[in-house]
């Protein structure tokens, strides 16, 4: 499974792939970071390889998902792959009003889903106090 993120700094990518990383504990994992953190809201991308790989970047049009936090980056994403996980317009505003800090787990339960991660596996890798998103992105709930 080949994987890329695309946010902006400040939304959470690292911690988001850090997660993934940790749902597929036991597994050959490799990663690559991306980042212009020099400033609030440059480009991070990760790129994560699942399985029997020998280097961890993912070439355009070589992954098998995108996982995009901001959707400023469609453009970028598209590159990568035509199977990209990313907000609504509904999901986005809800987000952005409820609490920003909470973009990387509510895309982390929706990708979870999507692979087939376990709940109680993926659910015990959050704070407690994250739960409510989590779990509204696991179920799709955003009314």
């Amino acid at each position: 499974m080949k994987i890329v993120l695309l946010g902006r700094g400040g939304e959470g990518v690292l911690y988001l792939s850090r997660l993934i990383i940790k749902s597929f504990d036991g597994q050959n994992i490799l990663s690559s970071e991306i980042h212009g953190m020099a400033k609030k809201g440059g480009l991070v991308e990760v790129h994560l390889k699942i399985g029997d790989y020998k280097s961890p970047t993912i070439g355009y049009k070589k992954a098998d998902l995108v996982v995009l936090l901001n959707n400023s980056l469609k453009k970028l994403a598209y590159l990568y792959s035509q199977n990209i996980i990313f907000l609504s317009e509904r999901e986005q505003e809800y987000i952005l009003k409820s609490n920003p800090k909470m973009l990387n787990i509510y895309m982390f339960a929706k990708l979870a889903k999507v692979l087939n991660i376990d709940y109680q596996k993926a659910i015990s890798l959050i704070n407690k106090n994250d739960a409510e998103f989590f779990n509204k992105g696991f179920n799709n709930d955003i009314q």
